[in-house]
C-alpha cells in the first residue's frame, strides 16, 4: 500500500509546485513599473519644453518690440543691441542658445518692410528621460516680428477696421498710384477686392485682412502685404473748423453763369447748375448741411481751397458731382488745413456718402478726406493728382470704384512737403508675427 501510495503524493506535489502563483505580481511589476516611470518621466519633459518655448517666445517678443522701438525713434544702429538687452531681461541667455536679429525680416509676410524687426531665438534643451528614445539634444526656437509703426504712408486709404469690400473695384476700373501705394485697415478676408477686368498698380499694397481678384482682376505692385498693422489716420487729431453764422443759404449758380466766391459757411446745400462756372478764393468754405452738387458740364477751380462738409443730426452734407463736371483745387500749403482740399465731418453718419458719377474728374493737389463715410466713383470718374503739383491723398471709411472709373495719382515727396501734405504715418510698435 505504501509504494502504491508514494507515486501519488509525488503526482499532487507536483501539481502544487506548477499551479503556484505567488509572487508573479511582483514580477510584472518589476518589468512594467520602470516603463511606467519612463512614461512619466517623459511626459514631464514633454512638458517642460512647453513651457521653456513659452519662456523662449515671451523674449523674443520683448526683443522685436525693443528694436522697433528703436526703429520708430531712428535709432537704427541700436536696434540689435536693445533686442538683445530686452530677450536677456525677459529669461532669455546668450550662454545656452543663439539670437539672430534681421531688419528687415528673413522671412514671413514682412521680408520687404524695413520697418519691421524679426527675433529669432534659439535654446539647446538638454534630454533626461527622452533621451532613451532620441538620439540628441533638441532645439527649442521661437520666432517675433514687430512693425515699429512708422511707415510710407499709401495715398488711397480705406479706413474701416472690418467692413468687406472697404476697398472694392469692379468694371474695368483702375487704380494706378507712383510713388505710393494702397492701405486698407479692414481686417475682412475680403478686405480689397477686384473683379471684372479691374486692375491696381501701386508701390506697395497693405491688407489688414486679405484681398481677392476675379474675373480677369489684377495688382501689380512692388509689395503686396497680408495682416499688416492697421495704418493711423494722419488726420485723426485734426481739429474741425467752427462752424459760425450763415453767410449763405439754398446757394445756387445758375445755369451758364459764373462767379467767383469767398469763403464763408454755405447752410442748406451749394449747388451749381448745368454749365455754370465758378472760381473760388482762397480760404474755407463751410457747407452746413444739404448737399455739394454740380451739374453737367460744370466747372470749379480753386487755390488754397479747404471745402468743408459738416452738419448736425441726420442732415450731415454730403457731395454729388456728375455728368462731365470738373473740378481742380489746391488745398492750403500752411494754416490749420494745411494740405486738405476737401473733407467732411468725422461726426458725419457712415450714410452720409459721397459720389462722382458720368465723366467727373475731380484734380487735386492735398488730401480728400472722409474719415466715416463711403467714397464712390463711378462711370469714368476720375481722380487725379495736378501733374504739376504731383501730390494727392485720398481716405475713406471705404472707396468703391465701377464702370471705368479711376484714381490716378502721381506723387513726388518735395510737392507733398511743400502742401504739408503726409507721406508717412507712425503709430506704438505692435507684434505682427
Amino acid at each position: 500500500m505504501r509504494n502504491d501510495a508514494r507515486p501519488h503524493r509525488q503526482s499532487k506535489s507536483h501539481r502544487r509546485f506548477f499551479s503556484d502563483d505567488r509572487g508573479a505580481v511582483a514580477v510584472i511589476m518589476g518589468l512594467v513599473l520602470p516603463v511606467l516611470i519612463g512614461m512619466v518621466g517623459l511626459a514631464v519633459e514633454v512638458g517642460s519644453w512647453f513651457g521653456e518655448r513659452r519662456s523662449l517666445q515671451s523674449a523674443a517678443d520683448a526683443g522685436a518690440l525693443a528694436g522697433a522701438w528703436d526703429l520708430l525713434s531712428g535709432s537704427n544702429e541700436t536696434v540689435t543691441t536693445s533686442a538683445n538687452t530686452y530677450a536677456t531681461r525677459n529669461g532669455f541667455s546668450s550662454s545656452s542658445g543663439t539670437i539672430t536679429v534681421n531688419t528687415p525680416p528673413s522671412s514671413g509676410s514682412y521680408t520687404t518692410d524695413a520697418t519691421a524687426v524679426e527675433v529669432i531665438l534659439t535654446r539647446t534643451q538638454s534630454l533626461l528621460f527622452s533621451a532613451l528614445f532620441l538620439g540628441s539634444n533638441i532645439t527649442i526656437s521661437a520666432r517675433a516680428v514687430a512693425n515699429s509703426g512708422a511707415q510710407a504712408l499709401g495715398c488711397l486709404i480705406a479706413l474701416d477696421s472690418s467692413a468687406s469690400d472697404a476697398l472694392h473695384m469692379d468694371s474695368n476700373a483702375e487704380v494706378n498710384l507712383d510713388g505710393c501705394g494702397i492701405t486698407v485697415n479692414s481686417s475682412s478676408s475680403d478686405a480689397f477686392t477686384l473683379d471684372s477686368n479691374a486692375t491696381a498698380t501701386a508701390d506697395f499694397v497693405r491688407v489688414t485682412g486679405n484681398y481677392d481678384t476675379a474675373g480677369n482682376s489684377t495688382i501689380d505692385a512692388d509689395s503686396i502685404t497680408t495682416g499688416a498693422a492697421a495704418t493711423a489716420d494722419p488726420y485723426a487729431d485734426i481739429a474741425m473748423p467752427a462752424v459760425g453764422s450763415c453767410d449763405e443759404t439754398n446757394y445756387q449758380l445758375g445755369t451758364n453763369d459764373t462767379a467767383t466766391l469767398n469763403p464763408g459757411v454755405y447752410c442748406g446745400g451749394f449747388r451749381m447748375r448745368s454749365n455754370s462756372s465758378a472760381t473760388l478764393n482762397p480760404g474755407t468754405y463751410i457747407i452746413n448741411g444739404g448737399t455739394f452738387s454740380m451739374d453737367s458740364n460744370t466747372t470749379l477751380s480753386g487755390s488754397g481751397v479747404t471745402i468743408y462738409l459738416t452738419g448736425s443730426g441726420s442732415d450731415y452734407a454730403t457731395i454729388n458731382i456728375n455728368s462731365n463736371a470738373q473740378i481742380d483745387l489746391v488745398a492750403p500749403s500752411s494754416g490749420d488745413y494745411a494740405g486738405i482740399a476737401i473733407m467732411q465731418d468725422r461726426n458725419a453718419p457712415s450714410t452720409a456718402g459721397n459720389t462722382l458719377d458720368s465723366n467727373v474728374v475731380l484734380e487735386v493737389s492735398g488730401s480728400l478726406y472722409f474719415p466715416n463715410t463711403p467714397l464712390r466713383l463711378r462711370s469714368n470718374a476720375q481722380i487725379t493728382s495736378d501733374s504739376a503739383a504731383g501730390c494727392a491723398l485720398v481716405i475713406a471709411d471705404t472707396v468703391e470704384l465701377d464702370s471705368n472709373s479711376s484714381i490716378d495719382i502721381n506723387n513726388s515727396e518735395s510737392a507733398c512737403e511743400s502742401l504739408d501734405v503726409p507721406t508717412s504715418t507712425s503709430s506704438r510698435p505692435v507684434l505682427v508675427e
